[in-house]
């Protein structure tokens, strides 16, 4: 089962990862990059009717990435079920589940507000199991390492979340705030990658 472990983590480490690089810094260049177009083309005169722009395609890869770090936690919590890790894997898996449905559901036109309250109450579950694998630093001291630097992250990705709600100013304190997110989650999972599956 450790072998099964370490795929899994591995997994989730580098679709986590694509997931926060495409939703965050590059989603935050990419939104600057379609209102400057807007500007230019209202400028010009010229109205602008593509189908897809910039923000659409990062978002699709980004849910691609998502699926990938699902499966990764689905290893995860399998491979931990008769573990100590067992609850808080499965309480992970809870929360990636509702959050990939939130993702997918909130870029359906008219229903973002519907996919970002979902995705918050998976957010909330995420947390809950992340929290859980930090108390266990006895047991598995990396992998509780990297659970409380996951359990940082996602505090940061809270400010973020208030401050982008700032016109301006708060785009760019959100844009510096995902790189310092991305940072944590690369060594959270990191630490992760690098732990052993604790015996039952």
């Amino acid at each position: 089962m450790n072998n099964l472990w370490k795929t899994s983590v591995n997994k989730a480490f580098y679709g986590f990862l694509a997931y926060t690089l495409l939703s965050g810094i590059i989603a935050s260049i990419a939104s600057l990059a379609d209102s400057a177009s807007s500007i230019a083309s209202f400028a010009s005169g010229k109205a602008d009717f593509s189908l897809f722009d910039f923000s659409t395609i990062v978002n699709i890869l980004a849910i691609v990435g998502f699926v990938y770090y699902f499966l990764g936690i689905k290893g995860m919590r399998d491979s931990a079920a008769s573990t100590p890790l067992a609850e808080g894997t499965a309480q992970m898996y809870t929360g990636t589940l509702i959050g990939l449905i939130g993702t997918i559901v909130s870029i359906i036109p008219f229903l973002g507000f519907i996919g970002a309250i979902v995705s918050l109450v998976g957010f909330v579950f995420m947390m809950l199991g992340v929290s859980k694998i930090k108390k266990l630093k006895e047991l598995n001291a990396l992998a509780a390492k990297g659970a409380g630097q996951l359990f940082i992250m996602m505090i940061l990705q809270i400010v973020s979340f208030v401050i982008s709600i700032i016109p301006l100013l708060g785009a760019v304190i959100a844009f510096i705030l995902s790189i310092v997110i991305f940072i944590y989650a690369f060594l959270g999972w990191k630490n992760f990658s690098n732990s052993e599956l604790p015996q039952a």
